[in-house]
């Protein structure tokens, strides 16, 4: 895996490419509910149909039995959330990675300006002291001399 501070492109890549993959994957879920509820749909009115017609005849209620396209249609299903499940905790894990990277830059950056600041200010208090109170200074010098 490439840092996203080395190649942020690639990190912004991956990323659309796993939209694009939870956006088809949403699709295909939504295409398999509409087939589900239409297959469902017939299904129970062909029960319905057949139960009556038998009913009619023989006197007695068939046994419903799944439709294996309705068992199938439900495996792929599952698949199907797995998959979105997977790519949606992928991308998330991805972006904490990239938050996560960024805090750390940023750590750096204020620990970097801190140190300077530090650095400057031990370097401004002396020359502070003397360009405010030169008197002092001259006196002390007098003083050291004699």
């Amino acid at each position: 895996m490439d840092s996203p501070r080395k190649n942020p492109n690639r990190f912004y890549t991956y990323i659309q490419r796993g939209t694009v993959i939870l956006i088809e994957v949403n699709d295909i879920l939504g295409e398999i509910l509409m087939i589900k509820r239409v297959l469902l749909g017939q299904s129970e009115a062909y029960n319905t149909f057949k139960s009556e017609v038998l009913l009619e005849k023989l006197g007695k209620l068939p046994q419903k039995h799944p439709s294996p396209l309705i068992v199938r249609l439900e495996a792929i299903q599952e698949r199907a959330e797995r998959i979105r499940s997977m790519v949606t905790t992928s991308l998330d894990l991805r972006t904490t990675l990239e938050d996560a990277l960024a805090r750390s830059q940023q750590s750096t950056l204020i620990f970097i300006f801190t140190a300077i600041s530090i650095l400057f200010i031990s370097i401004t208090r002396p020359t502070g002291y003397i360009t405010t109170s030169p008197p002092l200074l001259l006196a002390s010098l007098t003083t050291i001399k004699l």
